[in-house]
């Protein structure tokens, strides 16, 4: 179990198949919260999407405002369907934000005036 500080992240898996399945969910992908009381995210990977002869990344991203306590990411195997799972790996995302090229044109050529006017060293 791990603990989140509130914010925005993305968990992704991959997963292949052993063998050949039928249609359908071949997994349930989620984030649970609290030892599994509380849904965070959650999706289907249909057999369809999977493979034998590769890994196929299945992600969820997600945001939450407030701090959350023994997080866990699982991967539920429907019984039809044997898979294999590489790895879960968790990714804090920066927050989402608007960029014009007039703004990073000024970020560029703007430089911060109080970290020039603080430098020590300058002549």
């Amino acid at each position: 179990y791990v603990a989140l500080e509130p914010g925005r992240y993305r968990v992704e898996t991959a997963l292949r198949l052993l063998e050949p399945a039928s249609g359908g969910a071949a997994a349930r992908f989620d984030v649970a919260a609290s030892r599994g009381r509380t849904i965070v995210g959650a999706m289907d990977v249909p057999a369809a999407r999977l493979s034998q002869d590769r890994w196929n990344r299945a992600a969820i991203t997600f945001e939450t405002p407030d701090a959350l306590e023994d997080v866990e990411f699982r991967v539920h195997a429907n019984p039809a369907a044997a898979i294999l799972i590489d790895y879960v790996e968790l990714t804090p995302v920066l927050p989402r934000r608007t960029v014009t090229a007039a703004t990073v044109a000024t970020e560029i050529r703007e430089p911060d005036r109080k970290a020039i006017e603080n430098r020590e060293d300058w002549p």
